[in-house]
């Protein structure tokens, strides 16, 4: 290999990375917002999860706020991975609840909660 082919190698492998970082690492202040919920059309399988609209409301002090889960806690994590969030709430039948999941965004877009994966159901940041 050549010493052109070398840096643009280099360059590539650094490009990648900076993009997996943006796109899978926030701080707090970029995940402290306005969510609202989308392509939540299907069957319901999973208890957890809206199947209908819903808007989650993530203060800086820790606190959420959301017509399908009440009002609650969010934690933040970080892994390889990326960043998690963990929401915390108390249910009538279950007492309290924790619901863990992560947040990315896909090529430089708003980040999104991640609900189902697979369906593509997420709550997706608005403000």
């Amino acid at each position: 290999m050549n010493f052109k082919t070398k840096h643009v190698i280099r360059l590539l492998i650094l490009l990648f990375c900076i993009n997996y970082c943006y796109n899978n690492f926030f701080i707090s202040k970029q995940i402290t917002g306005t969510y609202l919920v989308k392509n939540f059309y299907g069957e319901p399988f999973l208890m957890e999860i809206p199947y209908s609209w819903d808007t989650l409301f993530l203060y800086k002090d820790g606190r959420f706020k959301s017509g399908y889960y009440g009002s609650g806690t969010y934690h933040i994590s970080y892994d390889l991975g990326g960043t998690d969030i963990e929401l915390s709430y108390h249910d009538d039948y279950a007492g309290k609840v924790y619901f863990n999941t992560s947040i990315e965004r896909f090529s430089w877009g708003d980040p999104k909660i991640l609900l189902d994966e697979i369906h593509n159901r997420h709550y997706e940041k608005i403000r």
